[in-house]
C-alpha cells in the first residue's frame, strides 16, 4: 500500500489568528485603514490559494484578492459585527471568483493550474508531488475547493460550508467525494 502524499497545511486553526482578526476588524470598523496592512499579512496568501484554485490563473487569483480587500473598506463601518472575519474574507473571495467566472465565461483549463505549492516542500519524490497537483486539478471545482478549504486550511465542514454557500453536508460530500478520488486515482486503499 502507498503512502498518501502530505498536503501542506498554509494556516492552522489557531484561536490567536481568529482573536486578531477580529481586532483588526474592530479597528477597521473604527476608520483605522493602518489594520488593512495587518489583515492583509494574515490573511492573503490563503485567501490567493483559495482563488487560484477557483479560477486556475494567476493573474485572476491576485485580481480577486485584491477586490475582496477594496470590498473590505466598503464594509469597514460593519465589521466589528462580523463574529468569524477569516470565513467572512473567504466567502468575499468566493463570491467574487463565482462573479468573475459569471462575467468571463472562459473555461479554463484547470490541468494548467501551479498546485504545487500545497505539497509538502521536503517531499522525497518530486515526481509524486507534481502527480498529486495534476490529480488535485481534475477534480471538479466544488470538489477541490472543499479539499482546500478542510485540508490546507484546516476549517471545519460546517466553516466550509459557509465559506462556500453550501449546507455542511454538501460540503462534507464534496470533500468526501474529493477525497475519495484522489485516494482512488493514487491508489491508497481507504
Amino acid at each position: 500500500m502507498k503512502a498518501e502524499p502530505q498536503l501542506r497545511r498554509t494556516a492552522k486553526r489557531d484561536p490567536a489568528r481568529a482573536e486578531e482578526l477580529r481586532l483588526l476588524f474592530g479597528r477597521l470598523a473604527n476608520g483605522d485603514l493602518d489594520a488593512l496592512d495587518e489583515v492583509w499579512a494574515n490573511a492573503a496568501d490563503d485567501l490567493y490559494g483559495l482563488a487560484l484554485w477557483r479560477l486556475g490563473s494567476e493573474a485572476d487569483a491576485e485580481d480577486a484578492v485584491q477586490e475582496s480587500f477594496v470590498r473590505l473598506v466598503r464594509a469597514a463601518p460593519r465589521l466589528a459585527e462580523v463574529r468569524n472575519p477569516f470565513g467572512y474574507l473567504l466567502r468575499t473571495v468566493h463570491r467574487i471568483t463565482l462573479d468573475m467566472k459569471r462575467q468571463r465565461r472562459t473555461h479554463q483549463d484547470l490541468d494548467t493550474v501551479t498546485t504545487v505549492a500545497f505539497v509538502e516542500p521536503e517531499a522525497e519524490n518530486k515526481a509524486e508531488a507534481s502527480r498529486l497537483s495534476s490529480l488535485l486539478g481534475r477534480l471538479s471545482p466544488d470538489q477541490r475547493e472543499a479539499v482546500y478549504l478542510r485540508e490546507i486550511l484546516g476549517m471545519k465542514l460546517r466553516e466550509v460550508g459557509a465559506a462556500t454557500g453550501v449546507s455542511t453536508f454538501t460540503a462534507a460530500s464534496r470533500h468526501r467525494q474529493g477525497m475519495s478520488r484522489l485516494r482512488r486515482w493514487l491508489g491508497v486503499k481507504s
